[in-house]
């Protein structure tokens, strides 16, 4: 992600336009991901390996199970789009109302909408 930013950046920059960010920003990003990150990292793996692994507080049962198949609504896919679709479109379509009134110079009247997209955005 951070080269495809850099080359739009620089693409922005060949065209003069205000909207790019300075190299130095972006390198200076580079240089905290470098010196702050990256040591944090390796530190957190070197500790890690090195400790003596979990033991489990419980005994396995000897006699195997069968694991049930899922329903069709535990897979992922249904609950990508749970998780996600329907927050961003209750927020999308309340962002539409609040915009809307503002530009056409109504009264914004659904505050009950709102607060329902808001404690959906809070649940989720």
């Amino acid at each position: 992600g951070y080269v495809i930013y850099f080359l739009l950046n620089l693409v922005q920059w060949a065209k003069h336009s205000s909207s790019p960010v300075h190299v130095v920003v972006l390198f200076l990003i580079v240089v905290m991901w470098l010196t702050i990150c990256l040591p944090l990292v390796l530190i957190g793996a070197s500790i890690g390996y090195r400790m003596e692994s979990l033991k489990v507080p419980t005994r396995l049962a000897p006699v195997a199970r069968m694991i049930p198949k899922q329903e069709w609504y535990m897979d992922n896919l249904p609950i990508f789009a749970m998780c996600g679709l329907m927050p961003f479109g209750a927020c999308f379509i309340e962002l539409t109302y609040i915009l809307s009134s503002f530009w056409q110079g109504r009264i914004y009247y659904m505050f009950g909408f709102l607060a329902l997209a808001f404690i959906i955005v809070i649940i989720t």
